[in-house]
């Protein structure tokens, strides 16, 4: 089974609006609420629903940019308001259709490049109130009533499937430790199910394994990716068949017509100062963006450099060693032993756009202690978010 989770804690009733450093958050109902409009920036947004007795999003119902300041605000809400409340229940089906609704009600101002939708939910006990709270037109979620919470709780596990967020679909996960006053294993453990994408969820034994917990995911979060591009640089040829090669294997032009692993192509000049590599194929494994071309030809001086964007099936670190350039000349391959696999790749890193709820169960069953467990493995987990996506 997969990790993924997240805080647990309590805002019991705020009263007044809190301004946070600039981003105002006020205490919030059931209902989901619209903040702003228009797209926003790239980068990584994160919103808060507690839960309880009723659920309420703790981030004024839009989840918050992670710069900063939000991470200054993210962690004041963790630390001083996600306490366990005095009152009886558990709303944890209920909390999650929040955490969906809000999502679907701020879809429009996502960033344009998102690549990730989360729910990461906590829980220590049993959904007792969710049906309840939908028959109430103050709490009630999208309009949706339920006549009990395993209904409830199979509409959640349906719409986690189905849902999209700006066309992107949502990635749930879910941990639960067991509290006491559980006595039935297996209604627990379907209700991590229910709340999470297939495989999603995770029963801990000890509160202390949160952090670890919460590090996995941290770790496994899709936040960047890094693409590598081929610069395969020749003399000014015209009409000449080329082919560079990575096997390690190859070495002389007998060898050549046994190569696997290649870029090859025609290198024209279809106008002055104009070059193209034309009918490109790969060997197997090996892929461009550039696909069969052609490829346009970058002059500098006497030489012609050509690059192919997104190559897959190539490792810079191990294949640029083994980079040979061979020219077809009267049928045979002849080795170009003046070519240089210096400078021959570079790599671009794209930060990706994310967006991530953390619906964070704050009954009266959780100790202090327990309490405090997740609020630390809470904040560990927003500043190690924040570290592995600015880089410091």
């Amino acid at each position: 089974m997969k990790k993924r989770w997240f805080l647990t804690g309590f805002l019991g009733v705020i009263l007044t609006t809190l301004t946070v450093l600039g981003l105002v958050i006020s205490s919030c109902s059931s209902s989901p609420n619209t903040v702003r409009t228009g797209r926003i920036e790239e980068g990584i947004y994160v919103g808060i629903i507690r839960f309880a007795e009723n659920s309420e999003d703790l981030t004024g119902g839009s989840p918050v940019y992670l710069d900063r300041e939000g991470r200054a605000g993210i962690t004041h809400i963790i630390n001083t308001g996600t306490r366990p409340t005095n009152n009886p229940g558990t709303s944890l089906f209920h909390a999650v259709h929040l955490a969906m609704a809000n999502l679907s009600l701020n879809e429009s101002y996502f960033p344009q490049n998102l690549d990730s939708v989360y729910i990461i939910t906590f829980t220590d006990g049993l959904d007792n109130q969710s049906a309840g709270l939908s028959r109430l037109t103050a709490n009630r979620v999208e309009e949706r009533i339920f006549d009990n919470d395993m209904g409830y709780a199979r509409y959640i596990e349906e719409e986690l499937v189905n849902r999209r967020i700006a066309g992107v679909p949502i990635i749930a996960y879910s941990v639960g430790i067991k509290g006491d006053d559980v006595l039935d294993d297996g209604s627990f453990e379907r209700h991590l199910q229910s709340i999470s994408s297939p495989g999603n969820y995770q029963v801990l034994d000890h509160f202390d394994d949160l952090q670890y917990s919460f590090s996995d995911i941290a770790d496994s979060l899709n936040l960047h990716s890094t693409r590598t591009s081929f610069v395969l640089t020749t003399p000014l040829l015209v009409n000449t068949r080329i082919r560079v090669t990575f096997d390690a294997d190859i070495r002389t032009s007998a060898d050549v017509p046994d190569s696997t692993r290649y870029i090859e192509g025609t290198v024209v000049s279809p106008a002055e100062n104009t070059y193209a590599l034309i009918d490109v194929v790969y060997g197997d494994g090996i892929t461009s963006s550039q696909r069969g071309g052609p490829v346009t030809g970058e002059i500098d001086g006497t030489k012609v450099s050509f690059i192919f964007d997104n190559v897959t099936g190539y490792d810079p670190l191990v294949d640029r060693v083994n980079t040979n350039l061979w020219r077809l000349s009267e049928g045979h391959w002849q080795h170009d032993v003046e070519y240089s696999s210096d400078g021959s790749y570079f790599t671009t890193t794209e930060a990706h756009s994310t967006v991530i709820y953390l619906v964070l169960d704050c009954s009266r069953s959780l100790s202090p202690e327990q309490n405090d467990n997740i609020r630390r493995a809470a904040v560990e987990f927003i500043n190690s978010l924040y570290t592995r996506y600015y880089g410091f």
